[in-house]
């Protein structure tokens, strides 16, 4: 999971999105650490479940956010937040239902457990953005 943060990291640049899903305990917020590892983050990245939303500086802005809190809220979404996604990299944990709130091109990936060490990433897209990536 950390190679693939760190690989993705490489690739990502100033406006983009990614959205990760998958069950409690997947993952989600090891590979969001890892991204900024890779963003060259040198403060410690923690889940901002009860936050929503951390903001972090590295080689660009880079904004973690969770959106679980938000799933059944009877106002609105991530859009509320005034979040500034044109101008950082930004992953959102339990995002998909936000995505096109954010960014009408983003990346998804769903993290599976395949076991206690074992997790399957599954890698979706949306947009002309990364219809080049290669991961």
């Amino acid at each position: 999971m950390q190679q693939f943060g760190l690989k993705l990291a490489a690739n990502l640049q100033i406006g983009d999105l990614i959205i990760l899903e998958g069950p409690l305990g997947a993952g989600k917020t090891r590979l969001a650490q890892s991204i900024g590892k890779g963003l060259l983050v040198k403060s410690e990245i923690t889940s901002p479940t009860f936050v929503i939303v951390k903001n972090y500086q590295g080689r660009t802005p880079f904004i973690h956010a969770d959106a679980y809190r938000l799933l059944d809220s009877p106002i609105g979404g991530l859009q509320d937040l005034d979040l500034d996604t044109e101008n950082s990299v930004t992953v959102v944990e339990w995002g998909k239902n936000f995505a096109n709130q954010l960014n009408d091109q983003y990346l998804q990936i769903t993290i599976s457990i395949i076991d206690e060490f074992k997790r399957e990433l599954k890698v979706s897209s949306v947009g002309e953005r990364w219809k080049s990536l290669n991961l």
